[in-house]
């Protein structure tokens, strides 16, 4: 592996660690996922009885299991899968729904959002590692919130991407950003329907992020006719440096 691989691959490895395992701008979380104020619910009779339908990491594993092997039924029906809840409770609460990634084997650092109807990948099902932040909003302001996310690939750790899920539009898919980046992203949240990506980069000494220049603002656009998209509004005064590394989807 040549210097340049092995630096790119150090920084997310801290990035990841950092932002998974209690590390956020001033002060300590378990994930990089919630509003800095926790929000109500946004309809109080949403989800009766919703408590009793929590899933255990146990549950969700086998669920989790279940839909691999329905992707793929090659894959040992059998396997035994290590899984640790993401889940806020903002994001239970505005949501009803809960995430899961798992911690060991092959598909280790793959993330999973389990709903009422089904399980759904948070990232390319065959190349997505590495959940990095998770955001709720209410981007287009329509009473009903959506699950923002960052998560890295695979094949280039270097790379980080823009995911969410909008059940107001599709309960059962997630949408994708058709702008990456090379380098390491968080989400910020500017007002309860307005998040920027930002480039972060770790402090090791301090075991914190350090939030740097906003690649720009999520949005929604949805016409009738027209397929639902996450669009990233990239910043028109971004830096020229951080400009180039943008990246279109393949």
């Amino acid at each position: 592996m040549n210097s340049l691989n092995r630096t790119g691959l150090l920084s997310a490895v801290l990035v990841i660690a950092f932002l998974l395992n209690g590390c956020a701008p001033g002060r300590s979380t378990a994930i990089e996922r919630e509003t800095d104020s926790p929000a109500a619910p946004e309809s109080a009779g949403g989800a009766p009885d919703a408590a009793s339908r929590l899933l255990s990491p146990e549950s969700a594993g086998l669920q989790i299991r279940a839909y691999l092997h329905d992707e793929n039924p090659k894959q040992d029906p059998n396997l035994v899968l290590a899984v640790e809840e993401l889940t806020s409770e903002e994001i239970w609460n505005r949501l009803y729904v809960q995430v899961f990634r798992i911690t060991a084997g092959p598909f280790t650092g793959q993330s999973f959002l389990i709903h009422t109807e089904g399980v759904i990948p948070l990232g390319p099902a065959s190349g997505s590692r590495n959940l990095t932040a998770l955001r709720v909003a209410d981007l287009d302001q329509d009473q009903t919130a959506e699950l923002l996310f960052t998560y890295q690939l695979v094949k280039d750790a270097r790379q980080s991407w823009i995911g969410m899920y909008a059940p107001a539009y599709d309960p059962g898919r997630v949408f994708y950003a058709e702008t990456g980046y090379l380098g390491n992203l968080g989400l910020t949240q500017e007002s309860p329907a307005q998040v920027s990506v930002r480039v972060v980069e770790p402090e090791p000494e301090t075991k914190r992020i350090k939030y740097l220049e906003a690649l720009g603002n999520l949005a929604i656009e949805a016409q009738e006719g027209q397929e639902t998209r996450l669009v990233l509004r990239v910043n028109p005064d971004l830096a020229a440096e951080t400009a180039g590394n943008l990246i279109p989807v393949e």
